[in-house]
């Protein structure tokens, strides 16, 4: 597959008719719960692997994987070491939360962790249903989540 991985490129994704991105991005959350017996040294820990210098060694490790999150990363040297990577330098400031254009919360993780979107256009491509059927039932799930 060597060859195929060498001819192929990543390009950012069109902008659509309301005119601006609406991309999603794999982005990895840092985070210490709240329930943590240290709650200090967690926040000092999560403060320092963000700075630039421990950061870009997780970016670079990753080779451009993680969405970075913070504008001081979008200059990190993982997105021009292989030009292949510099569309994601853009990525946090072009892509939308998980919840797309709706609010982040738990009845979207719902609708994401049950493929309700990936399972209509399945439903459609290999025919089990027609497109008004594979809507109609998309339709009938999420109105079942967001009651």
């Amino acid at each position: 597959m060597k060859d195929l991985a060498d001819d192929t490129y990543h390009a950012l994704w069109p902008v659509g008719p309301i005119g601006k991105p609406t991309e999603l991005q794999l982005a990895v959350p840092i985070l210490a719960f709240n329930f943590t017996k240290y709650p200090n040294a967690a926040k000092a820990f999560i403060a320092f692997m963000l700075e630039k210098e421990q950061y870009d060694n997780w970016l670079t490790g990753a080779r451009g994987y993680l969405t970075q999150t913070l504008n001081a990363y979008e200059t990190s040297p993982v997105w021009t070491a292989d030009p292949k990577n510099a569309p994601f330098a853009q990525a946090s400031k072009r892509a939308l939360p998980a919840s797309g254009i709706g609010t982040p919360g738990e009845k979207a993780a719902t609708a994401i962790a049950d493929f309700i979107v990936v399972d209509m256009f399945a439903n459609y491509c290999t025919g089990a249903k027609d497109a008004k059927g594979a809507i109609a039932e998309a339709e009938r799930q999420l109105k079942r989540i967001y009651r």
